[in-house]
């Protein structure tokens, strides 16, 4: 990735300033920054995102396992198993499962509090969300400088850098 067009590099080796030349990269380095800026925003609403899943899931689990316990604990209490599975084998399966799954997620004997990962869960979507407008920003300030540059393009001789090059 080019950081400085030649335009720009040709300050860097001649003793006159040209104040076109400061402006492209004054230019060319805003954008780059911006480009930067929005890679790192979208890094970071892929990792809220996932966050948010793990949690709905984590929450869900939590929530069918609490709901479901006292009625495992009959079935394992209950003398005829096979007749009371037939009248609970929904609700069963959702425990055993709800079960497994926070098993797999590392939670030990002690279940996480509701209320704390509602919480969580409900500043991570407000993170989320400032996050997409702050890119939708950085994407329309990406634009911008996308079309200044177009600008002054379109504006410098093509052949203008190559010359330049040439006579370092």
């Amino acid at each position: 990735m080019e950081i400085i067009t030649s335009e720009a590099a040709h300050v860097f080796y001649n003793d006159t300033l040209d104040p076109s030349c400061l402006d492209v990269c004054k230019h060319t380095l805003e954008a780059r920054t911006v480009e930067v800026c929005a890679g790192i925003t979208v890094v970071l609403v892929i990792t809220a995102e996932r966050r948010l899943s793990d949690l709905a899931l984590l929450i869900k689990h939590t929530v069918a396992y609490k709901e479901l316990k006292p009625l495992y604990s009959e079935y394992k209490k209950s003398r005829n198993k096979e007749k009371y599975l037939r009248g609970h084998e929904r609700e069963i399966i959702l425990f055993e499962a709800s079960a497994r799954a926070l098993k797999a997620a590392g939670v030990g004997d002690k279940l996480p509090d509701l209320a704390k990962l509602r919480e969580e869960y409900s500043r991570l979507s407000e993170e989320k969300d400032r996050l997409y407008a702050e890119y939708g920003s950085l994407k329309k300030h990406m634009r911008e400088y996308d079309a200044v540059k177009q600008n002054i393009d379109s504006i410098l001789p093509p052949n203008r850098g190559q010359e330049q090059d040439k006579a370092l």
